[in-house]
């Protein structure tokens, strides 16, 4: 049976030809093409048992091709940051080339910019076998909540990347075909526990220098808190950062009227808040695992009104962002280490 060799040649404007990823770019079990990405290109080499038609390799409904190139995009924007304006796109079947017109389809990549990346050696797991589409659906909201428009958008987003990475992680911890989701949040409690997070808890350890702590709803974080869940917080199996205590203590009156009411409970609260025992990573827990799970319950459930209309950023975005950044970071740090693992 004749062998068709194709290539699809995606040249940016840039003189940069550092290569970023070389290998196999997995389709099926029947389909594993070959990619090359440069700073100034994207090379897709494939081999067929027909001649394709130009028109087949991009706008074809099922078009495995252009599965290639979308993923080689996001990899490509997640490592480096940026999407280059496009100088233009050829088509090669058995040595002749074919110039694509491109400006209808590449105008939707201008103004592709991203401020948190991933490095190439853990994001090339998108690309090398079938366990590489779970972090490939990671990457698609990773990138989407930093190019949304709205804050509400992003933050939508990077709670749906951190849904599929902790889904993910649990997935491979744990045995059991259903995981309830505070199960799951127990489980990404524990993994951050164990590892270093270095990224997220940075940031974690940087929000004391600004008022952030006093900006966020303590009142929806602790209202519906139970006795139960209290007791967890006073014997120390929930946080121990003194730090986070003292914030806690400092708004006692949030808590429902039998917690607050328990004076000899908030005695040895307030005593753990004196210790100083630092532990960023509870704060990191409590952050994204408690308050950013009670945002996103009350936003994709619809329990508040959708901020359309955004007057003062200061005033009505500047902590969400935050909460943004401090998810994404999350993602990032627990990216590496999970895709880190798929590679060794």
């Amino acid at each position: 049976m004749a062998k068709y060799n194709h290539s699809l040649t995606v040249k940016f404007d840039s003189e940069d030809n550092e290569l970023i990823y070389s290998g196999v770019s997995f389709y099926n079990k029947k389909i594993v093409d070959d990619i090359e990405i440069r700073k100034n290109a994207i090379i897709i080499n494939f081999v067929r048992s027909s001649k394709m038609k130009t028109e087949m390799v991009l706008d074809s409904p099922k078009s495995n091709i252009r599965y290639h190139l979308q993923r080689a995009l996001c990899f490509y924007l997640a490592v480096t940051g940026t999407i280059p304006d496009v100088d233009s796109i050829t088509f090669t079947c058995s040595g002749e080339a074919v110039q694509i017109p491109h400006e209808s389809f590449t105008c939707h990549w201008k103004n592709c910019d991203i401020d948190i990346c991933l490095p190439p050696e853990s994001a090339k797991v998108i690309f090398e076998n079938e366990n590489g589409k779970p972090f490939y659906i990671m990457i698609s909201y990773f990138l989407k909540s930093q190019l949304a428009n709205f804050s509400h958008d992003r933050f939508r987003s990077a709670w749906s990347t951190l849904n599929a990475v902790y889904t993910y992680m649990d997935s491979i911890n744990n045995e059991d075909t259903y995981r309830s989701e505070n199960n799951k949040l127990s489980t990404l409690m524990y993994i951050i526990d164990k590892n270093t997070m270095n990224y997220s808890v940075d940031r974690i350890k940087r929000l004391k220098n600004d008022d952030f702590w006093e900006h966020i709803s303590w009142y929806n974080a602790f209202h519906d808190f139970s006795e139960k869940d209290f007791k967890s917080l006073i014997s120390g199996s929930l946080y121990n950062d003194s730090e986070l205590l003292g914030y806690i203590c400092n708004h006692m009156k949030v808590f429902s009227e039998e917690i607050v009411n328990d004076e000899e409970s908030w005695a040895i609260l307030k005593e753990k808040s004196t210790k100083k025992n630092n532990r960023p990573k509870d704060r990191l827990k409590f952050i994204v695992c408690r308050y950013c799970y009670m945002m996103r319950n009350k936003s994709f459930h619809a329990e508040t009104i959708y901020p359309l209309f955004v007057i003062s950023d200061d005033a009505e975005t500047r902590i969400e962002k935050i909460l943004t950044e401090v998810l994404l970071l999350t993602i990032k740090d627990l990216f590496i280490l999970y895709s880190d693992k798929l590679n060794n």
